[in-house]
């Protein structure tokens, strides 16, 4: 029996797909119950334009979720603004946490993350919201580099780990990034 709800908004994004990796090893660890959220934003007017799009946004949410190998995940699929959509159906789905992705941006060691919904979301919802950054999906990867036969450098991400995620990130930060009533917390 489930202890909870963790919402996880995914798109056809990088970010999305680590971060639906992230609830889902999140939501094993705690036995809660995992919710997969895409908002297909800007749909058409008429109602049998808006039927063909959530139809796709449940194959992309289909597909992600295989590609994540998520075996069990409860979908849900709206239309309209991401922010708002993904804060009802948390309201709605009783959920504890809320799953976002990021994308980095800059070249410097540590770039900054960016990520509209998560700004977004505190001010539509009272449940907290958890940022996962690039690469968190993959835990333990790290770059390998082999030298080609042509004498150039071929740079790719060496075998990933099956060891299990250390307790410490498995927990979610406190730092907050918002006054606003949800918090932004970044992992």
């Amino acid at each position: 029996m489930s202890t909870g709800t963790i919402v996880c908004a995914i798109n056809e994004s990088t970010g999305a797909a680590e971060a639906l990796g992230a609830a889902s090893r999140l939501a094993g660890r705690l036995d809660m119950r995992l919710v997969a959220v895409h908002v297909v934003e800007d749909a058409p007017l008429s109602a049998a334009a808006r039927r063909g799009a959530r139809a796709g946004g449940m194959r992309l949410v289909d597909r992600v979720l295989a590609e994540q190998a998520v075996l069990v995940a409860d979908r849900r699929v709206a239309t309209g603004d991401p922010a708002e959509h993904v804060g009802r159906i948390a309201d709605e789905e009783g959920a504890d946490l809320i799953v976002v992705g990021s994308t980095a941006h800059g070249r410097r060691q540590r770039p900054p993350l960016r990520s509209r919904l998560a700004t977004e979301l505190p001010r539509m919802t009272s449940v907290p919201v958890v940022v996962v950054p690039p690469q968190v999906g993959r835990p333990y990867a790290r770059a390998s580099s082999s030298l080609l036969p042509d004498g150039s450098v071929s740079t790719r991400p060496a075998a990933v780990s099956s060891a299990p995620v250390p307790a410490a990130a498995a927990r979610p930060s406190t730092r907050s990034n918002s006054s606003a009533p949800g918090r932004t917390i970044v992992a």
